[in-house]
C-alpha cells in the first residue's frame, strides 16, 4: 500500500488544532481541502480516525495512537533533513570563540594559528573578556575557560589541571622561600600583590611565609598581578603557564603547588549537529591538549 505523507501531514496538522478551520489556517488550505484530505487517508487505511460533528472533529482511538506514531516520523524526517544539510557542510565560515582576558589569550593565539593553518577558509571571532560570555545561548561557538565548575547544560572536555603557584623575580622568590621553610628568626618582609577582592592584609598564600608588614599592592585583575611580578616588585601567585610568558621570573620550591580550577574546552549542543563544530572541535582539543604539560605545571613552555 503506497503512503503519501503530505496526507500524515494533514492528519498531524488537525491533530494539534481544534477543527478542521483551525488546520487549514496552519496549512494555508481551505477547510475543505483538509476534511478531503483526512477522508482520503482514512479510506486507503480503512480505519476511522476522527469522529465528525460539524467542522468540529475528535480523534478517534486508533487516530490518537496514529498522531503519534506521525509526529515520531516528523521528527525522524527532520533530523534526516538535518543530517544531510550537515554532512555536506564545509569547514568555512565565521566561528565564534570566547577566552578569558589576559594570559589565557596569550596561550591560546598559538592554537588559534593552529586552527588557521588548517581550516583557511574559517574567519575568527574572538571575545577576550573577564566578564564569561554565555555559550549555552549560542552566541559563541567555543569557550576555553579555566574553572573549577564547568556549566553541566555545555558539553566539555577537560585539558588539564591548571598548576597555580607563587612567581617572582629570584631575589624575592629566594627570600620568599626562606620565610616558608621557617630560615631566620623572624619572617622575611617581602612584598606581594594580590586581588583588591582578597581585601586588606596578606593574602592567605602568603601567611606566615612573609612578615606581617610586608607590603601588600592590590590590582583588579591577572594582568596586574603579571605586572608587578614582571617588574619584579613583588610575589604573586598565578597559573605556571603564565610564567613560562615571562622572563626573569620563578616559581617557588618551598611551597606546594595547587590545582583549584582546570583548563577546560566548552561548547553547545549545536555541537552534535553540526560536521563543522566537530571538525574543528577535535582540532581545538588536540592542539589544547599539547599545552597540557605546560599547564598542569609538568613542564616549561616551548
Amino acid at each position: 500500500m503506497a503512503h503519501d505523507w503530505d496526507d500524515y501531514r494533514y492528519f498531524l496538522a488537525l491533530s494539534r488544532a481544534s477543527s478542521t478551520v483551525e488546520a487549514a489556517r496552519a496549512l494555508d488550505v481551505t477547510h475543505q481541502t483538509v476534511s478531503r484530505r483526512i477522508a482520503a487517508l482514512e479510506s486507503r487505511l480503512n480505519m476511522r480516525l476522527v469522529d465528525r460533528d460539524g467542522l468540529a472533529l475528535r480523534l478517534t482511538p486508533r487516530g490518537r495512537e496514529l498522531a503519534e506514531r506521525v509526529a515520531e516520523m516528523e521528527t525522524l524526517s527532520h533530523s534526516i533533513a538535518q543530517m544531510a544539510r550537515h554532512a555536506n557542510e564545509k569547514v568555512e565560515g565565521r566561528v565564534r570563540i570566547t577566552t578569558a582576558d589576559g594570559p589565557l589569550k596569550i596561550m591560546v593565539m598559538p592554537v588559534l594559528e593552529k586552527l588557521l593553518d588548517a581550516f583557511p577558509d574559517i574567519t575568527l571571532d574572538v571575545i577576550a573578556d573577564s566578564e564569561l560570555v554565555d555559550v549555552g545561548s549560542g552566541f559563541v561557538d567555543f569557550a576555553i575557560r579555566y574553572t573549577a565548575n564547568p556549566d553541566e547544560d555545555l558539553i566539555g572536555q577537560k585539558i588539564a589541571p591548571v598548576a597555580i603557584m607563587p612567581i617572582g623575580a629570584p631575589e624575592l622568590i629566594e627570600r620568599f622561600d626562606a620565610g616558608a621553610r621557617g630560615e631566620g628568626k623572624q619572617l622575611p618582609k617581602v612584598p606581594v600583590v594580590t586581588f583588591l577582592s582578597n581585601g586588606d592584609g596578606l593574602p592567605e598564600w602568603a601567611r606566615g611565609r612573609v612578615h606581617t608588614d610586608s607590603p601588600v599592592h592590590r590590582v583588579s585583575n591577572i594582568d596586574g598581578v603579571m605586572t608587578f611580578v614582571q617588574a619584579g616588585r613583588a610575589v604573586g601567585m598565578m597559573p605556571w603557564f603564565v610564567a613560562t610568558q615571562m622572563e626573569g621570573v620563578q616559581r617557588s620550591r618551598a611551597v606546594a603547588t595547587a590545582f583549584p580550577i582546570d583548563l577546560w574546552l566548552l561548547t553547545n549542543a549545536e555541537v552534535r549537529r553540526s560536521e563543522k563544530l566537530r571538525t574543528i572541535r577535535q582540532v581545538l582539543f588536540r592542539e589544547l591538549s599539547a599545552l597540557a604539560p605546560v599547564v598542569s605545571g609538568e613542564a616549561k613552555a616551548a
